[in-house]
Formats: structure tokens, sequence, C-alpha cells
């Protein structure tokens, strides 16, 4: 199943406060399977747009938008600063584990 990624990430609202990023088509998929609301009758709809796109019927670009505008209206969508203060976490986190395992 090809990974389909997006040109810039998604930050999407988990339980407790934290945060997913998904970064593909694929990853995007995921976050619908496990976390979106399953009352939200435009779940469905996601759910057919990713098969649709991994597929590679649609465009990674055109799923994203569409999950955006979806994510907003459910207030599940996060600011980009939370995709960077991630990233810039995880960066640290891996040089204190590379620091740890050359000493």
């Amino acid at each position: 199943m090809p990974y389909r990624p997006f040109d810039k990430p998604i930050a999407l609202a988990l339980p407790a406060g934290d945060v997913y990023v998904a970064d593909s088509v694929w990853e995007l998929e995921q976050y619908l399977e496990l976390f979106w609301p399953d009352k939200d009758p435009g779940r469905q709809r996601l759910m057919r747009l990713c098969a649709d796109g991994l597929d590679g019927w649609v465009s990674a670009d055109m799923i994203r938008q569409e999950a955006i505008k979806a994510a907003q209206g459910l207030g599940l969508l996060r600011p980009d600063k939370d995709i960077h203060t991630l990233h810039f976490r995880a960066v640290d986190q891996s040089m204190k584990t590379w620091q740890v395992q050359t000493e």
C-alpha cells in the first residue's frame, strides 16, 4: 500500500489534549479509524477518499484539504505550531538518545 505523503502535515487533536500529526493519506486513515468521532457522518466520506487516494484515484492534496475542512468543523484541527513543537521535541529526544549511546 502506498504511503501518499502530504506536502504539509496536519495536526489533529487526540484525547487528553495530545496532538496527532498526519504526514500522509495512510496516517490520516489511521487517525480516522482510531480517533475520529464515529457519529460524524463525514467520517465515512473521508475514509472512502483515503481509500481512493491510496489507490491513486484521488490526490493527496485534495484529501488533505477535505480533512482540514472537516476537522475544523469538529474542532479537531490544531495549529501548525503544534507540528513544529512536536518535531523539535522529537529531534531533541533523538539527540539525547544519540548522546547517551555514544558516551
